[in-house]
This record gives structure tokens, sequence and C-alpha cells, in this order.
């Protein structure tokens, strides 16, 4: 997961020269006398992590946008998609918090596994999400945790 700006910039450029990279890699091959699918084949492997950073790149544009399918039952991502959807660094919730930048980093390098509850509501309040809990005989029985 794409957690700040400069990490999304950084990546948007490693994957359009790998684009380039790679055709040259395929270019290099078919010199050598390989064909076309066995060139393919050959550069196969790096074309998987290539497609992952797209993956990764499309995931972090559409939390922009306030679209969080696929991390609904993962809190830790969700608490780092609410900072990049609000456009908050990780310095300034760490302001904002008043802990240091390195902590908050810490703190989403580990994806918050194990803070304690008032660390979490702090993060929520600074944040200015909410999160409801539903029993499981109610109609959808599942978590919600939105945007106010």
């Amino acid at each position: 997961m794409i957690k700040t700006e400069q990490e999304y910039k950084r990546t948007k450029k490693m994957v359009e020269n790998e684009v380039r990279l790679y055709e040259e890699q395929k270019q290099k091959l078919k010199a050598q006398g390989f064909s076309e699918q066995e060139a393919e084949n050959l550069i196969s492997h790096g074309m998987v992590v290539h497609e992952q950073k797209k993956q990764e790149l499309r995931q972090y544009e559409r939390i922009q946008q306030g679209d969080f399918r696929g991390l609904e039952n993962d809190w830790g991502k969700l608490l780092i998609a609410f900072r990049v959807y609000r456009r908050m660094t990780q310095a300034e919730l760490a302001r904002r918090l008043n802990v240091s930048p390195s902590q908050v980093s810490m703190d989403e390098s580990n994806e918050y596994h194990g803070i304690s509850v008032q660390k979490l509501e702090r993060i929520m309040k600074v944040l200015d999400i909410e999160a409801s809990f539903r029993p499981k005989d109610r109609e959808d029985g599942n978590l919600y945790m939105g945007i106010n």
C-alpha cells in the first residue's frame, strides 16, 4: 500500500521507466533470436511486480477520491487511507497528534497493529472519522467505518 504522496510519485516514475526498460529488454531478446512469445515469457516475472505496482498506484488514486473498497476489514489500512483521502501528510498528522513524524511513520509501517484504543480514538478524531459496530443479527452484520 502506498502511504505518501512522495512514495506515489516515486512509484509512478518507476512504473513509467519499467515500461521502457521491459520493451528494450524484449527487443534485445528478440535480436538474440528469441520469438516474441519467448521474450515475453522471459521478462514475465518482472512484469508481475510491475503490474502489482500499477495496482498500488490505482488504489492510491481511488483512495484520494474516497473509494475505500477492499480495505473494509483492515483497520490499519483504513486509517492510512483516510489520512491520504484527507490529503494530510504523515508530518501533519504527527503535528496534530503531538507526536513525532517518525512515530506516525512507524505506526503506518506496522499498519497500526497493536495500537491502544486511546490512540485509535485520537487518530480518528484528527482524521474526522467515526466507527460504528453492528450486532451480527442485524440486517447486514458488517462492520462499518465511514467518513463524517
